[in-house]
């Protein structure tokens, strides 16, 4: 027979140090990313492949001056919608 016996304050406090990093987590998180960010997020390094993407009319984005900006949360979610679409080799 197999006994297992669990120490509840250890694993309350496990939880509220995981809690507490994935706060802290969110908290970093770029609101806008930028195209370095862009870049970054999805692997593509050239950037004219990245503008393949980005220069679509739906995607996500604004000029700040002469830079591009794009909702971090709308960009991610344009791109798993976008990724799906993708024929694969």
């Amino acid at each position: 027979m197999l006994q297992i016996q669990l120490d509840e304050t250890k694993l309350e406090q496990i939880y509220r140090d995981m809690c507490a990093e994935r706060l802290a987590e969110i908290e970093n998180e770029k609101v806008f990313w930028t195209t370095a960010d862009l870049s970054y997020q999805t692997g593509i390094k050239s950037f004219v492949n990245l503008q393949k993407i980005f220069l679509q009319s739906d995607f996500p984005k604004f000029r700040l001056g002469v830079e591009w900006r794009f909702p971090a949360k709308e960009a991610r979610e344009w791109l798993e919608k976008w990724w799906k679409t993708q024929k694969r080799a």
